[in-house]
């Protein structure tokens, strides 16, 4: 944390709107090593005594080394010098290297780290598939019991799980909700020894992160342990955290009712649905055991007999 210019006492602290990437990549070059870059780089540079990449080894690094060969010419024309000046620009850090067109190692890595460098094709990265489908029809990437990081009757829960899930693409995540010691409902796997977490953080960390990297829907599996007090105050919380996000009735163009079709995932962009148990009402049966009457004399006399009308 020294090295990278980051506070490293005991009890210093960093605000997150004073960590950027700047200081991000700093701390992730001195973390990691990274020698087999170092390798490929010195290749490329060969014997120079300052280190640096001309514009002419870009070249042929871009077109001989990242250039897949199965590759379409015109669709995918070859890189040029102007395209290694304009990733220069981009990427070396050091103004003087980049006015004179070289790339040192710092700029070549920022180069393999960013957009400009994907893994995969952009093409693979677009959604071509119908989502004009009804939601049934669709398989859901879901979470069973999501809060958990281990075994569920040892292990621990966490909040940042709700994150880490929906960013990876989960469109249905798992919330069990119990009463809170405070009035304050809590998650947590019921009758084990998994630790407790606040249910109204788990609820911000998903309208934070919910359309990070999808837009679909994102489904919110209810379990409801809670009294009627503690199902207000979730009730109120999805209201205030997730505001225009949370849909709440149903679509004008799919009412609920029978042989309607439930509504597609192309119409339920950056939407939250809750998903939840409705109350059972029990009703009272005919077939009920006869209760014992005991009555006076003249009472009796007033019922009619078995069968009688």
């Amino acid at each position: 944390l020294d090295v990278s210019g980051l506070p490293s006492g005991k009890g210093d602290t960093l605000a997150l709107t004073k960590f950027q990437f700047e200081d991000f990549f700093n701390l992730y070059k001195n973390l990691s090593q990274r020698t087999e870059v170092e390798k490929v780089y010195d290749e490329l540079v060969g014997t120079s005594k300052r280190r640096l990449m001309s514009t002419s080894q870009l070249v042929d690094f871009l077109n001989k080394t990242q250039r897949d060969p199965r590759l379409n010419e015109i669709l995918h024309p070859y890189a040029n010098t102007a395209r290694a000046r304009d990733l220069i620009q981009e990427y070396e850090p050091n103004k003087f290297n980049a006015q004179k067109g070289q790339l040192s190692f710092d700029g070549f890595l920022r180069y393999l780290m960013s957009e400009d460098n994907p893994i995969m094709a952009a093409s693979k990265l677009d959604l071509s598939d119908d989502m004009d489908q009804p939601m049934a029809h669709y398989f859901i990437n879901s979470s069973h019991n999501t809060y958990l990081t281990g075994h569920q009757l040892t292990g621990k829960s966490s909040v940042e799980i709700y994150r880490q899930s929906l960013l990876a693409g989960c469109r249905c995540v798992e919330l069990d909700f119990w009463n809170g010691r405070t009035e304050e409902p809590v998650i947590v796997h019921g009758y084990t020894f998994v630790p407790e977490i606040c249910a109204k953080d788990v609820l911000e960390a998903i309208a934070e992160t919910a359309f990070k990297t999808s837009e679909f829907p994102v489904i919110l599996s209810f379990e409801n342990h809670c009294n009627p007090r503690q199902q207000a105050k979730i009730a109120n919380y999805c209201r205030e955290i997730f505001g225009d996000m949370l849909l709440d009735r149903p679509l004008d163009s799919h009412p609920l009712e029978s042989n309607v079709e439930l509504p597609p995932p192309a119409l339920l962009k950056r939407k939250i649905i809750i998903k939840n148990k409705k109350k059972h009402h029990h009703h009272h049966h005919h077939h009920h055991k006869k209760a014992t009457v005991v009555s006076s004399p003249q009472q009796q006399q007033q019922l009619p007999p078995a069968g009688g009308t």
